[in-house]
């Protein structure tokens, strides 16, 4: 069976639990195609043999490897990159509750509706 490329978006407290979880639980079905974080420290993801490491969740985006994307991010940021990742296509799970408005959930609407 093909593994699923997932791309990790933010690694504080939870984001490297869910990346333990999936290496751990999961090897044989996901691998990690990236992570994005605003902390690179490069020992961190050497421990866990991800191949692509940056700042910039465009760059994680834009990796035509990555075919779904876990947000573990704050959730004041969580708006804005639900809708960037729908955008380019690529399935999205988002860790927290999102802080949604009507405005925000019709954006969200008017992407999947695309």
């Amino acid at each position: 069976m093909k593994k699923i490329r997932i791309g990790l978006i933010g690694l504080g407290i939870i984001g490297k639990i869910y990346l333990e979880h999936l290496l751990n639980e999961f090897h044989s079905e996901v691998e990690i195609g990236g992570v994005c974080d605003m902390n690179t420290d490069e020992t961190l993801f050497k421990n866990y043999s991800v191949p692509f490491v940056t700042e910039d969740y465009k760059k994680l985006l834009n990796h035509k490897d990555i075919e779904a994307v876990l947000i573990a991010s704050s959730v004041q940021t969580q708006t804005n990159l639900l809708i960037d990742v729908m955008q380019s296509n690529k399935k999205v799970f988002c860790e927290k509750s999102v802080n949604i408005n009507l405005d925000t959930f019709r954006k969200f609407l008017a992407v999947i509706k695309k």
